[in-house]
């Protein structure tokens, strides 16, 4: 969770997000990569509000961020991605293995 102007948003970067976000890059080609991070968390914001319910980011209220809450933001946006972009695998204890010691 993210806060802005005390209000906390999710973000979650679903198969839907990708779509979304990539193809406001491809539309978007000439701006910026800032108004593409704006972009993507309004989007990632969304998402969230897909699965969780809630009310999403709006571009407004990022772009009226100071400049370190935006840095801090585009931070917290890169490690959502990442969380939600990696497998993770559970590996369950071995239990067949012979318990007793081979040393009598």
């Amino acid at each position: 969770m993210f806060k802005v102007n005390g209000k906390e948003y999710g973000f979650y970067y679903s198969v839907w997000a990708h779509c979304e976000f990539n193809d406001w890059i491809v539309k978007n080609a000439d701006r910026s990569y800032v108004s593409a991070v704006v972009q993507k968390a309004v989007i990632m914001s969304k998402a969230y509000c897909k699965v969780h319910g809630g009310a999403s980011l709006n571009p407004k209220e990022i772009l009226d961020l100071p400049e370190y809450v935006f840095e801090e933001l585009a931070v917290a946006l890169a490690e959502q991605e990442k969380h939600d972009s990696e497998r993770t695998v559970e590996v369950a204890e071995d239990k067949s293995g012979n318990a007793e010691s081979a040393a009598q």
